[in-house]
């Protein structure tokens, strides 16, 4: 029953307000940059290129692809 309770309580609940106040706007090529922390530019060059795609679409069911193949949950 609490279970009920908590799902039925969190669907009603309003979602949070978006916060925009985290984007650089003056700097917006910052956003294109490759932080060392997430990994080699060239490894992540590489899977870029495997991905491929012609349309929008393409490259993300690619992208969903290439973490269902290569993560693991």
């Amino acid at each position: 029953m609490l279970a009920v309770w908590f799902l039925l309580t969190a669907a009603l609940a309003a979602p949070p307000t978006p916060s925009v106040d985290r984007i650089d706007y003056g700097s917006p090529s910052a956003a294109l940059a490759l932080p060392p922390s997430i990994g080699r530019r060239a490894d992540i060059e590489g899977v870029a290129r495997q991905i491929g795609g012609v349309t929008f679409e393409d490259k993300v069911a690619g992208i969903g692809a290439w973490m269902n193949a290569h993560l693991k949950v």
